[in-house]
């Protein structure tokens, strides 16, 4: 009897099981500002899914350039609370704050970054993550893709420069 019961809960909790497809990020946004010669402010911006993982509480970002020999990582650390940046009808709902049918939320990190000064034309600021979201339709099963993001930066310009 109790191996039936067992075998019941399984099938009804088999037939209420409800699509999931909140995952990994969706998106992401890397840049730089010159905020004195050789320092820069680097920013990274990440967008998820409100019902998916978690958000990082930092990030950590890797900064190489082969002419000067230099590969290392430095962390971002978040910046303010996350934003609901939903595209919504006026009338609708986001569902990172009730039970609308989608939402996305857009977190920012902030980290200073100084480089060897007159050192480099090839400085490349990278970041990645192991999935994207499974709910994205563009890729082919996107939560077995992974994530990369980088800018380029030339430290050996007369002005300081920043990223596009």
């Amino acid at each position: 009897m109790r191996k039936i019961v067992q075998l019941l809960a399984t099938v009804v909790l088999l037939l209420t099981a409800v699509d999931a497809f909140a995952s990994h990020y969706v998106g992401a946004d890397l840049s730089y500002e010159c905020i004195g010669p050789s320092r820069y402010r680097i920013r990274a911006q990440v967008y998820r899914d409100c019902r998916g993982v978690s958000a990082d509480a930092s990030l950590s970002v890797n900064v190489s350039s082969a002419q000067c020999g230099v590969s290392r990582n430095i962390t971002l650390a978040s910046i303010g609370p996350p934003q609901d940046i939903t595209p919504l009808c006026p009338t609708a709902n986001s569902r990172c704050g009730s039970n609308g049918q989608y939402g996305i939320e857009k977190y920012t990190y902030e980290g200073t970054l100084d480089l060897p000064p007159g050192c480099g034309s090839d400085w490349i600021i990278s970041w990645g993550n192991c999935c994207r979201n499974a709910a994205i339709t563009t890729l082919s099963s996107p939560d077995n893709e992974g994530m990369f993001i980088e800018a380029t930066l030339n430290n050996t310009l007369p002005t300081c420069d920043n990223s596009p």
